[in-house]
């Protein structure tokens, strides 16, 4: 069996696909570096929060969650050992019942190195599109449409997600959600935003809402801090350069930043910590704070989470 990964959220299923197929040999899993490094940095988070069920106890739904996240994280880890790193547009070989199979991925468009998958045999390509190709794209890399249009047919894997309106535009709703965040930065409250296992769309949420506060006037402008998950992805900006708009690779081989994270960084707005008590000294409100989960059945010291929206 070979599993070919569109987003890294898409591997947040791994567990259930090998329990369907218990006893079977590992499947061959290909995907991109950002996939898989999104999906390595949701597996931190999933140990973390193994380690924060198991330190709460008690409860039947505090034994059942370090249960599920006891099986679920090796699980994953097992996955991300055997994978097999691909670029876009590169042809993999796999053996088929009758003959060579081409599996190739292309830009999907819904965040760096998510992608969608042609597969060839006897002169036939198909493409098989997921749920995140059903959306207009991210800023950071547009849809490659040029192995689509060469199909002969396409496979649609399910519908877009619910709320995102079947062909919604993506960009001017992140844009959109970004302002309303911005706005109530503006008015001195506090902003939470979770990005659950999508830690890919790390760089794209964050360069929507660095532009909206920018909007805001000097003492309105809030700063944005990043933990966990989202703080790792962004650390790694410069590396995703050759996965994002040849336009950004550009400025990235002139030795500019090829995403607005550098420069928040590099300008005190944007803090970047693996935990919170890495932002004791730069802490304050109000402030726009990026998270994998939601930090709900946890305190965080020095952190007033029972405020933020």
């Amino acid at each position: 069996r070979v599993v070919l990964a569109t987003t890294g959220a898409s591997l947040a299923g791994w567990p259930a696909l090998r329990a369907s197929g218990a006893g079977a040999a590992l499947p061959r899993l290909l995907a991109t570096e950002p996939v898989l490094l999104a999906a390595e940095a949701h597996l931190r988070e999933l140990a973390a929060a193994l380690a924060r069920a198991t330190e709460a106890g008690g409860s039947a739904a505090a034994e059942a969650k370090a249960d599920r996240l006891g099986h679920d994280g090796p699980q994953l880890a097992e996955a991300l050992a055997s994978a097999e790193e691909v670029s876009f547009r590169q042809e993999v070989t796999v053996e088929g019942p009758e003959g060579p199979v081409l599996l190739s991925p292309a830009s999907s468009g819904h965040s760096l190195g998510a992608s969608y998958w042609t597969v060839s045999s006897f002169g036939v390509r198909v493409a098989v599109l997921g749920p995140a190709s059903l959306v207009e794209p991210l800023p950071p890399r547009p849809l490659d449409p040029g192995p689509l249009a060469e199909a002969r047919l396409a496979v649609l894997l399910g519908t877009a997600a619910a709320g995102a309106g079947g062909g919604a535009d993506v960009p001017t709703a992140l844009g959109e959600a970004a302002a309303d965040g911005a706005r109530a930065l503006g008015e001195g409250r506090c902003l939470l935003v979770p990005l659950g296992p999508d830690l890919e769309l790390a760089l794209g949420v964050c360069e929507a809402l660095g532009q909206a506060i920018a909007e805001l006037p000097i003492a309105s402008q809030a700063p944005i801090f990043a933990l966990g998950g989202v703080a790792r992805q962004l650390r790694r900006s410069v590396s995703y350069a050759e996965w994002a708009h040849p336009d950004r690779a550009g400025h990235a081989h002139a030795g500019e930043s090829p995403f607005l994270a550098d420069e928040l960084v590099k300008a005190g707005r944007l803090s970047l910590a693996d935990a919170p008590h890495e932002l004791a000294g730069a802490y304050r409100e109000p402030c726009a704070l990026l998270v994998p989960a939601p930090p709900a059945g946890w305190a965080a010291p020095g952190l007033p989470w029972a405020r933020w929206l």
